[in-house]
């Protein structure tokens, strides 16, 4: 066992109002981005995953969709410190370089992970770096103090490496001294041993703040799109309802529910958009609580339960299939319907309805058919 991660997600997210590694980004949480890396590429061959105690569970699921093969979980410490501490204490035999990474860095390439391991091998220590851009003052009780020499100073990143041996008898004597640290080569710096730079990324950014989530989503959104279909036959005396709308028709439609296939196949592609199975999965016409319910019901409590998942709606785009009865003189209050169960604007909403030209059952005026299209956005 040569090289071992130890990645710390043990964060509060005092600063940005929320723990940030179990936020979702361009389509993964932030602390899965690190473990696919890591277990795709194999640049280290064992990753421990420190978290807090509360999160145990959702880490341990992280582990097994993106790291399986080399991915366990450990109890983080109150600090950042003691996360390290924790981790450094469950190395297994055989490891010769430790790599210590935040995992609110997501985005740290292979390149400068390879860059960091090679020169760590090489010197015992290594950790990566970019110039400071600006002007840097020290500060004091909100007056200038002095302006800092820019060409010696450096902001530096992780992933940080180092020799089992350095960075063990380091975190040793931060600990018996009580001193803070605020990243692993400080612990170095405490044994006096020289410690290799190389290039960093000004890409792998660190997430900080709300705001910092909040531009990495903007910059690359995670939109789903799903699709939905849905048709039922026609059932004399029963209403007849198309988008939560009341039609006027001298027959309903046969189903458990209210039958509404428009808001049936809406539900689907939301559901589906989710990845969360289809609309009998939630809702079986074996249940006996669903006779008769109205299929507006149905849309709301989907629309929770993506909310739930960190979803929102952005669009859904309706086909109704029907050779009778004519329905263009209620698109416009079934759009608004729609709109109203999914909480967007009408104009994120369309209703089209066409026939079928006389073709299929449709076309026989044996029943209707409805296919939707919606776009989800992940916003959580």
């Amino acid at each position: 066992m040569d090289r071992v991660l130890i990645l710390l997600a043990a964060g509060r997210g005092e600063r940005a109002k929320v723990e940030k590694q179990w936020a979702t980004v361009q389509g993964m949480p932030v602390v899965a981005h690190t473990l696919s890396l890591c277990e795709r590429e194999r640049m280290v061959d064992r990753i421990l995953l420190g978290v807090s105690p509360s999160r145990l569970s959702l880490a341990q699921e992280m582990v097994e969709r993106y790291a399986p093969d080399i991915g366990e979980v450990f109890v983080g410490g109150h600090e950042r410190r003691d996360t390290v501490w924790n981790g450094l204490q469950r190395l297994p035999e055989g490891t010769g370089l430790v790599v210590i990474h935040d995992a609110a860095r997501p985005f740290a390439s292979k390149e400068l992970w390879l860059r960091v391991i090679k020169k760590a091998k090489e010197a015992g220590a290594a950790i990566p770096a970019v110039p400071v851009r600006d002007t840097i003052k020290e500060v004091v009780n909100n007056q200038v103090v002095k302006t800092m020499k820019r060409e010696l100073l450096w902001a530096v990143q992780t992933p940080q490496a180092f020799s089992k041996e350095i960075i063990v008898e380091g975190y040793r004597m931060a600990i018996e001294k009580d001193l803070p640290i605020t990243d692993d080569a400080s612990a170095v710096e405490l044994l006096g041993h020289p410690m290799a730079v190389v290039d960093g990324d000004p890409q792998n950014e660190k997430i900080t703040f709300a705001e910092d989530l909040e531009r990495y989503r903007a910059s690359s959104p995670d939109i789903r799109v799903g699709w939905g279909f849905d048709a039922h036959s026609f059932c004399p005396d029963r209403p007849l309802f198309l988008c939560g709308v009341e039609i006027p028709h001298s027959q309903g439609l046969e189903g458990h529910s209210d039958a509404d296939v428009a808001l049936h196949a809406l539900c689907d592609a939301l559901i589906g958009a989710a990845g969360m199975g289809d609309i009998g999965v939630h809702f079986p016409d074996t249940d006996e609580r669903h006779k008769g319910r109205e299929s507006s019901w149905f849309v709301r409590r989907v629309v929770e339960m993506l909310e739930e998942k960190g979803f929102s709606v952005l669009n859904a785009d309706i086909t109704i299939m029907a050779q009778t009865p004519k329905l263009s003189s209620y698109r416009q209050q079934m759009r608004e319907r729609v709109a109203q169960l999914l909480s967007i604007p009408a104009d994120r909403v369309n209703i089209k309805a066409t026939t079928t030209e006389g073709m299929g059952f449709v076309g026989r005026k044996e029943g209707i058919a409805a296919a939707a299209t919606v776009a989800l956005i992940a916003v959580g």
